[in-house]
């Protein structure tokens, strides 16, 4: 056995290891990605969108640049408030059945957990609170140090 490289790290473990980690670093990187491109993409539609409004505004009402450019802007934000508004005014029913719909998860969730405790054997229960008991130090010594 060589100190320096252990038996069972061969090469083909040693590859696949660095792939795992690889895909892991991948799946966490790449939701924050695809949003960031999306917000993007929808950026440059809405500003593309808001160019042809201002040479529409420009040419067929002969409107100076600045002009258009008031009128766009301004419209764009009417647009944003009223769609704030109606999110302000569907949100409070939104919420109301994500907490019914959470509570109902939480229940089953209780309950599932209840049945298990009780079917569990004193052994296994207290390897379970051991364990719990272990990672409350563990979290405690961490925020100490």
């Amino acid at each position: 056995m060589n100190i320096l490289w252990p038996d069972w790290a061969t090469p083909s473990i040693i590859a696949k290891t660095l792939v795992i980690i690889t895909l892991l670093g991948y799946i966490i990187h790449a939701p924050l990605e695809f949003i960031h491109h999306l917000v993007e993409i929808l950026h440059i539609v809405y500003e593309s969108i808001a160019y042809v409004l201002e040479e529409i505004l420009h040419h067929v009402f002969h409107l100076n640049k600045f002009q258009s450019q008031l009128i766009v802007f301004y419209g764009s934000l009417t647009l944003g408030l009223f769609a704030l508004y109606r999110l302000y005014q569907r949100l409070p029913a939104f919420l109301q059945r994500q907490q019914v719909r959470f509570y109902v998860q939480y229940l089953r969730l209780k309950i599932f957990c209840l049945g298990f405790w009780r079917q569990a054997s004193w052994v296994e229960r207290a390897k379970l609170m051991l364990i719990q008991m272990g990672f409350m130090m563990g979290a405690f010594m961490y925020f100490l140090g």
